[in-house]
């Protein structure tokens, strides 16, 4: 309840949050804080509040507004921590020592990244054409819906993910002319010389949905939206849409700076089966956002629970562990680097390991250029702030396919040589796609580390095991296996290490050696049982087969667990010819599969 004395403009106890004091009966705040009750804190107030850097309002829709931006060499919230990067932009030297990825043509989103060889490190560089913001996530390829209890004290705030949008210089011409052709195409003469006095005084940068909607031309705004989202087709036939927002009609952005932001449209997918375990791309995802004003350079480490616009990592407890970040706008291209530990265990960070990863990219939209499928507000002229998106905030990047996408991504591939490894897989049935088969093997070898990863997905039910094995001969006794499963009580993956003397279940005993397993990770979802690990070649362990020669593989599943143990399998194969992985196979030239089906697992195909 609010008291009278407030209604009639004055104070009442408590009214002035965070050392604001009441005069003339409204709240005069302290540095930082803004607001009605002094309720809210910026970043900053001035340059003083950003050691090595400087305070930035991006007049934003909402607090807060103001936040430091760091000169080169300079990180963290107030610029105060050491960066141990300080040139954003790569040269035509420094690309040769990264790989290289286009995530999106035009406009051009182009990520490079390497690995160190003394330090368990990642360097991340990013090449994108925006006005605004652009951001890059990622999260394990296997994780499930559990993920989204943490944290469990945090409510989603308000707007949605990442985004940008923008038409370089080097098309501002082109742009100019095919607006002028829109319009005489759409208006009669009479209108068309009303038009012009109201379009042909704009920059190349007018808000033409707000132009349109002041002059009371709604049909020519949703046109207008609808051209301008269609002007940038994919670029790959691989890529596939994420499910479109709902309208949205009744919520519309709003002039009331300093309000809550609009809900996040939710995906447009037919309920069914499962509809609620699924993970939209933004969920449980680790987040880099970066922005930059010339060389000064906002870079942050942070995480998304849910589709809410991500939060830096001590929102969530944890601690933000870049350990170099730069960025610069030049010539309407943001420059991005950032480096990283390849392994963290803040609960707001995602490990990098040698694995699949979902990777997301984005970038956001600006008040002249932004796109929603339906139509909001804003292309309706139901809105009352057309300005709606501003240069530097974290808004919606809107569902236009040069603005976000997704795609499996692991950051140990070299995509330039495959030469450097082995890669092969098996399915039952043959020539199945990944949802509908039984059984699917897929193995990876690095040459650098001297491991071979392997990843395991089996339909069983939940207390049954997958395995896969290795012999000299094609038959199980004298065989290495790695046998798994995932406990029912408690979701918890168990993977064994077992020497086989023969077909009978005393046969299938522990090998009683050493660990030989590493990055072992696990899941059973969806009627899937998923596993994943990692072994030398040559474990130098006398109960293991060493993989440095031709072996057979044998793969197995469906078997019951029984006193915390295996019991028979329902389905076994065995590869008709040796597999051979490493320096081996290599020399001799042969790869025999014939059962298998033999590929290179290419990680960059594309999809929303």
């Amino acid at each position: 309840m609010v008291s009278d004395a407030d209604v009639n403009g004055g104070c009442y106890d408590n009214k002035c949050l965070n050392g604001g004091t009441c005069e003339s009966g409204k709240c005069a705040c302290a540095a930082r804080y803004e607001g009605g009750r002094c309720e809210h804190e910026n970043e900053c107030a001035d340059d003083g509040d950003c050691a090595h850097g400087r305070c930035v309002d991006v007049d934003s829709t909402k607090f807060p507004s103001k936040f430091c931006f760091c000169e080169p060499g300079w990180m963290g919230g107030s610029c105060e921590k050491e960066s141990e990067l300080s040139e954003a932009k790569l040269d035509e030297s420094d690309e040769k020592d990264f790989h290289k990825v286009v995530l999106y043509d035009n406009p051009k989103f182009e990520l490079f990244w390497k690995l160190f060889d003394d330090r368990p490190q990642v360097e991340i560089a990013l090449r994108v054409e925006t006005d605004t913001w652009c951001a890059i996530g990622w999260r394990p390829d296997d994780i499930d819906k559990k993920c989204k209890d943490f944290p469990l004290s945090t409510s989603s705030s308000s707007e949605g993910d990442d985004g940008v949008n923008d038409e370089t210089s080097d098309n501002n011409d082109v742009e100019a002319t095919r607006r002028k052709r829109f319009i005489s195409l759409k208006y009669g003469r009479g209108q068309q010389r009303a038009r012009r006095e109201l379009v042909d005084k704009r920059d190349n940068d007018e808000n033409m949905i707000k132009v349109f909607c002041n002059a009371g031309n709604i049909s020519a705004a949703a046109e207008w939206a609808k051209e301008t989202f269609n002007d940038v087709r994919p670029s790959s036939d691989k890529l596939h849409p994420e499910p479109e927002p709902k309208p949205n009609s009744k919520s519309s952005p709003s002039s009331n700076r300093k309000t809550k932001g609009d809900p996040e449209p939710e995906p447009n997918v037919e309920p069914g089966p499962g509809y609620k375990d699924i993970l939209h791309p933004m969920d449980c995802s680790d987040i880099i956002y970066a922005t930059a004003e010339g060389n000064l350079h906002r870079v942050l480490d942070m995480y998304t629970r849910d589709r809410a616009s991500p939060k830096h990592d001590p929102w969530f407890g944890g601690s933000d562990d870049l350990t170099g970040v730069v960025a610069r706008r030049e010539d309407g291209i943001l420059h991005v680097k950032f480096r990283r530990n390849l392994v963290s265990s803040d609960p707001s960070d995602h490990s990098l390991r040698d694995d699949e990863v979902m990777l997301i990219w984005a970038r956001g939209q600006t008040s002249y250029l932004f796109n929603h499928r339906p139509l909001s507000g804003l292309e309706s002229c139901a809105a009352t702030d057309y300005d709606y998106y501003r240069i530097n905030e974290l808004k919606y990047h809107g569902t236009k396919p040069s603005q976000r996408g997704t795609t499996s991504f692991n950051f140990y591939d070299d995509p330039d040589d495959e030469s450097k490894s082995n890669n092969g897989s098996f399915r039952h049935p043959e020539k199945c796609k990944t949802d509908k088969c039984e059984y699917m093997l897929e193995w990876k070898y690095r040459e650098k580390t001297g491991l071979v990863h392997f990843k395991i997905k089996a339909r069983v039910e939940e207390d049954q095991w997958a395995a896969v094995g290795f012999s000299e001969k094609p038959e199980m006794e004298n065989s290495d296996a790695a046998v798994g499963w995932v406990e029912p009580s408690s979701g918890e993956l168990t993977l064994t290490d077992r020497w086989l003397t023969s077909k009978a279940p005393e046969g299938v005993a522990l090998d009683n050696g050493p660990a030989s397993f590493e990055n072992v990770r696990g899941s059973y979802r969806d009627g899937f049982l998923k596993i994943s690990f990692s072994r030398a070649l040559d474990t130098e362990d006398p109960n293991d087969l060493a993989l440095n020669k031709c072996v057979y593989f044998l793969y197995a599943w469906g078997g019951k667990l029984k006193d915390g143990d295996v019991t028979k399998h329902k389905s076994t194969y065995v590869s008709e010819e040796t597999v051979c992985i490493g320096s081996s196979a290599r020399s001799r030239g042969n790869f025999n599969c014939l059962v298998m089906l033999c590929v290179v697992i290419n990680p960059f195909v594309l999809f929303f």
